[in-house]
């Protein structure tokens, strides 16, 4: 049940970089679609902070690894959400729901909002995943259990 609770706190992530991704063309095509997309995954990305800080209140750290190998050197890599994590989580979520809000209505009509709110999307999700992300090379954290 971890691992399906942190797995849902991932999906906004890769959703908001695929969005920074796509081309300028696309973005411009259809500004407010994609303000709106923003703010929404934003929203789940808030509400997902919350859920899982609920969970870890209660049954402490989430650790999930991703890819695991040994050989030639141990080698871990996965998400770590402890309260610290959550917090900035939370309050990069918050930040960025703002200036989204707020963006949707001041950029109306500006011909480059689509590529504004590309890279708000591109820069809010790369920002938490390095909040959340967990690399380790050591033998003792790679192992299950820990």
């Amino acid at each position: 049940m971890t691992a399906l609770n942190s797995g849902l706190f991932v999906v906004p992530i890769p959703l908001m970089l695929l969005l920074g991704l796509l081309p300028d063309r696309l973005a411009n095509r259809t500004p407010r679609r994609w303000g709106s997309a923003v703010t929404l995954l934003l929203a789940l990305a808030l509400l997902a902070v919350l859920t899982a800080a609920g969970r870890v209140v209660v049954a402490g750290p989430i650790d999930v690894t991703f890819v695991r190998w040994n050989a030639p050197w141990p080698f871990c890599l996965g998400i770590r959400l402890d309260p610290l994590a959550l917090f900035m989580s939370g309050l990069i979520s918050f930040l960025g729901l703002i200036v989204a809000r707020f963006s949707r209505t001041y950029l109306l009509g500006d011909s480059r909002q689509g590529t504004f709110f590309k890279w708000l999307s591109f820069t809010l999700g790369a920002t938490l995943a390095l909040v959340i992300s967990w690399c380790s090379s050591l033998r003792d954290l790679c192992e299950p259990g820990m």
